[in-house]
Order: C-alpha cells, then structure tokens, then sequence
C-alpha cells in the first residue's frame, strides 16, 4: 500500500510539471520596451538655491516611450550623465553631489544601435546648475591679527579671542553701544575696533535672501552684566563679522558669556546664549562625543563650575525659534561634521545654546560656532 502511495505522488507530481512546462512554453515572452530618448523632469528643483555640504539630489526623468525603464538603461551604461566639473558637482548613478562652489552643466546622453550594427551616442538633455559656498563661518578661534587678515565682507562669520585694550572714546566705559578696540594676546600692536557689541546672542543673524550676517544692537552694552562688567585688561571671547567704514577695520559682534552664568540663569528655552568654556570630558568616558555630541564644558575661570552639553552639531539649520522657545532638532552628526569630529578634550568649545534641564541635571542644547587651543 505504502509504494503504491508513493508513486501514485510521484507520477501526480510528475504530470504537474509536465503541465507548467506546457504553460510556459505557451506563452509569449514580452517585448521590452527600447528607449528612444530621455529628458530630465526635475530642472527647477535641481537649480534651486544649493550649498556645499547639503544633502545630494536625484535627477527624475521621463522617457520616450512610456515605459521604457531609464534606470535599467543607466545601469547598462546606455543612458549616461556626465557633469562638466566633477570639482564642482559629482554625479553617482542618479545622483548629484554638491562638491564646491561653482558652476557645472550636467548632460544626460542615450546610446542606439543601429540595424548595422553600428552605436550612436546622442545629447538628450542638459542642466546647468550652480552650487553656492556653504553657510561663510570659520569655526576656529581666531586671533585679532587673524580677524583683520580676513577680507572686509558680511558674508563670513569668526569667533575671536582678544583683549580689551580701551575705550572708543576716551574717558568712556563703552557706552550703550559698545564701542572698544580688541588687541591681539600676542602682537599688541594689532588691535581692532569693535563698533558695537552685546551678549544678546539673538542681535546676531543671518540674512538667508543676501547671504550676509547682521547686528541688530540693543545697545544694552551697560545694563547687561556679562557686557556691563568688562574693565579695560579682560580677555573675551566673541562671535563676529568684519563692517570696515571708512577704511577703519571694524568689528560688529556678540560677547559670550561664562559656564558660570549659564549656571546660574532660569531653566527656560525661551533664552539662547553664545558661551563659551573648556572641553573637560565626554559625557561617557569611554567615548567621543558620540553621533549626539555629549560632553561637559569647563569655566574658564573657575574649574569647579560644568555644564553638561547634552546635545551640540555644526549644522546650523538644527536651531530654530519657533511660538517663543528654541528648539534643538540633533542630526547626529558630531563625528561625522569635518569641524565637530576634530574637537577633542582640552580644546575652547563656543556654542550658541540655551537650557534644557532634565530631572534636575543642567544641560544645554547648542550649535558648534568654533573652537581652538
């Protein structure tokens, strides 16, 4: 009984393969579709405002005839897209990569046989697109003699550590405005003017439409007691742009304040600060920072006083000001930023920040401005 079984399965199955083999051979195979040409659907949204360091963009196409599959086509090398300055804009399969500023024409290119055999490459379509320089800020602590080295434009962004060497003014304290010259800790005969500062972290900005920083003074210069306080001889750290007049190297710029006022300032994220303080540990011994950026930040004066930074990226675009509270969106990229991986134990670290306290730790949430020795 049990061998009859068994063949009784085997011829059934036998029989079933039979059958599909039939099927198959029956049916008709489908006649791929040959592309004729290829256009890029996408320009507009390929020649939109694009910097150095944003995300990459995917080329759309549409294809003559409907159906034919450009991506196929691509990975056979039929359709190829090639851009006229690779040290501009690399392409990768669809894909364009924003290198450096400049500009680059991307041309898409289609490959036919013809019935003798022979092949023809044909131009199909072209883009020309221009990548802008990433967002103008040097985030190394630079020196006064550094600062005045630079060009003369509102378009680039420093962090500088100096001393106050006097008043605008003779017999003056600044004013309200906050006009003193910064001299260099090294060459004292380098010296610049600052026309104009504050601690007011939000008077600094960025005009997206012209690409410029500006300085909107509160001129709070004496009733704010981070700026209210600097007597001729201290040496500050600040956040600012080059606005010569006249000939005159001027300065226009943000004071940033001490781990210790962070300290003792209300928990409330209504408040961004520029600060500034030593790099003492990570928040885990046994890592870097870690994707989030997880350290303590030293005062500078006083060793005993930290702060846990819970969080810190370059990437500006992570900070906003949204219904009267700043808000922290981390893209995980502190070992990853070519200017945020470099940061090690030891270094000045300036950010610009504000509280985040958790189950009565201290913490900020900050973007990187710069760092040094």
């Amino acid at each position: 009984m049990k061998k009859r079984l068994v063949v009784t399965m085997l011829c059934a199955l036998t029989l079933g393969s039979i059958s599909a083999s039939l099927v198959s051979c029956g049916e008709q195979a489908e006649t791929p579709v040959v592309l004729t040409g290829v256009a890029i659907s996408n320009k507009e949204a390929l020649q939109e405002k694009w910097k150095v360091g944003e995300d990459n963009r995917k080329i759309s196409f549409a294809a003559t005839p409907d159906g034919a599959n450009v991506v196929d086509a691509i990975n056979a090398g039929t359709v190829t897209i090639v851009s006229s300055d690779t040290a501009v804009l690399e392409v990768l399969s669809q894909y364009l990569l924003p290198v450096a500023a400049g500009t680059a024409t991307v041309t898409v290119s289609l490959k036919t046989t013809a019935a003798d055999g022979s092949v023809e490459t044909k131009v199909c379509d072209t883009v020309e697109i221009t990548i802008l320089p990433a967002e103008a800020i040097d985030l190394n602590v630079l020196s006064v003699s550094a600062v005045m080295e630079k060009t003369n434009t509102k378009k680039y962004s420093y962090i500088v550590k100096g001393k106050v060497s006097k008043w605008k003014d003779k017999n003056t304290d600044g004013t309200k405005y906050g006009n003193f010259y910064l001299q260099d800790l090294k060459d004292t005969s380098k010296e610049i003017l600052v026309y104009g500062a504050t601690a007011s972290s939000s008077a600094y900005g960025y005009d997206e439409e012209n690409e410029i920083y500006t300085f909107n003074n509160p001129k709070d210069y004496l009733t704010n007691p981070v700026t209210s306080s600097i007597a001729i001889g201290d040496t500050i750290y600040m956040q600012v742009f080059r606005c010569d007049y006249n000939g005159t190297l001027e300065l226009n710029g943000v004071v940033c304040d001490s781990i210790a006022n962070i300290l003792s300032y209300e928990n409330t994220k209504a408040n961004v600060y520029n600060i500034v303080g030593k790099l003492n540990k990570w928040k885990d011994t046994a890592t870097d920072g870690g994707s989030y950026g997880n350290f303590y930040l030293q005062d500078l004066e006083d060793p005993s006083k930290e702060i846990l930074v819970y969080g810190a990226t370059a990437t500006a675009s992570a900070l906003t000001y949204v219904d009267g509270a700043y808000k922290f969106t981390n893209p995980k990229d502190w070992l990853t930023n070519s200017w945020t991986s470099a940061v090690k134990v030891g270094d000045i670290v300036a950010l610009k920040a504000f509280r985040c306290d958790y189950k009565g730790t201290v913490e900020i949430n900050g973007l990187y401005l710069g760092s040094g020795e």
